[in-house]
């Protein structure tokens, strides 16, 4: 049987991808000149490393997104999920810690414009846009500066993407207490024993009255021994000079406020890493156990733990029960808040 052609058939494909030829190219050269210029730096100054996506920044070198260290990198921070290696590209982009209201993000294929909505709170909580990023996405400004980029942490935002590239070691400090866009206090680590309170608003950082970006920056990157903060309590202003301590749990990794004791936990309540000589240790517990429940609350996330934590300072008692479980046995861990 023989097909018989129809021109329609014929003259409507034609048209249709001449359509599509006429769009992309009204698209290009009606697009903004700086999105198209930040583009292709962009792409000029990305590579593969293995899998990952890397690019060129300042003094030789190149940030990777990455949830575990690699024996390449220079330097990892398993906070922010963010790795450093070597690269001799002469094409790099600039860091810089502004952020203005119009941004753009993307990765090496397109580049659009969003809008700023929130700032980093600390380790808590990452940059928002108004527009959803997707892992490995950057942030660029409209000079075509690195401004923040997404990892498992959320979207990290330039300033400490520069104190992570100028610091030979990552640290960060923390007085034990988890704050939310509003200034107010949410979660309190009882092992600190500062005398902050769920429910307390943050006024001030070391003298410093500001937004609460710029306040827990300043906690987290201090190198003081202690710091003094402020907060309004029921009306009345009240001055803490507390110790500060380096932080252990926090990002892509899980706070449980149980770190203190010598355990590290993911997300979901696994154990990663067990110190040696310590009270978890002492206890039993081993990696790969996995948190079940705390004073007998089920428990699914390391805000859970937080939340149930947070209580324990106004508890008059001063043990507490944790239920673990390893392949399938499940036993019970005793917790003082005295030790």
């Amino acid at each position: 049987m023989q097909t018989q052609f129809n021109p329609l058939q014929i003259n409507s494909l034609n048209f249709f991808k001449g359509f599509v030829l006429f769009f992309t190219l009204f698209s290009y050269l009606h697009a903004d000149k700086q999105q198209v210029l930040c583009l292709e730096k962009l792409q000029k100054s990305h590579f593969k490393y293995k899998q990952l996506d890397a690019y060129s920044v300042i003094n030789n070198q190149a940030i990777v997104v990455s949830n575990k260290a690699e024996d390449a990198f220079i330097k990892y921070d398993p906070f922010l999920g963010l790795g450093v290696i070597k690269t001799k590209k002469n094409i790099y982009l600039k860091v810089d810690d502004i952020l203005k209201k119009k941004l753009l993000y993307g990765n090496t294929k397109s580049l659009k414009y969003s809008s700023l909505k929130y700032y980093q709170i600390g380790l808590s909580d990452g940059v928002y846009l108004n527009n959803k990023l997707q892992y490995g996405d950057l942030v660029i400004s409209k000079c075509c500066s690195l401004v923040g980029i997404k990892t498992n942490f959320g979207v990290v935002q330039g300033d400490y993407l520069l104190n992570f590239l100028n610091t030979k070691k990552v640290k960060y400090k923390t007085l034990g207490f988890i704050v939310d866009k509003y200034h107010k206090l949410t979660q309190i680590n009882p092992f600190f024993g500062t005398g902050l309170k769920v429910g307390d608003i943050l006024i001030s950082v070391d003298g410093l009255k500001s937004d609460i970006h710029t306040m827990m920056k300043k906690l987290n990157l201090c190198k003081k021994k202690f710091i003094i903060i402020e907060v309004k309590r029921n009306g009345k202003v009240i001055k803490f000079n507390i110790p500060t301590k380096n932080k252990q749990g926090g990002g892509i990794q899980g706070e449980t406020f149980l770190e203190s004791f010598g355990a590290l936990f993911t997300k979901d309540l696994k154990v990663s890493f067990v110190k040696s000589k310590s009270y978890f240790e002492k206890w039993g517990l081993r990696v790969g156990d996995n948190i079940l429940e705390v004073d007998k609350k089920v428990v699914f996330s390391d805000n859970d733990i937080r939340n149930t934590i947070s209580t324990w300072l106004d508890d008059k008692n001063k043990s507490h029960y944790l239920l673990i479980n390893r392949q399938g046995f499940s036993f019970f861990i005793k917790v003082s808040v005295d030790l």
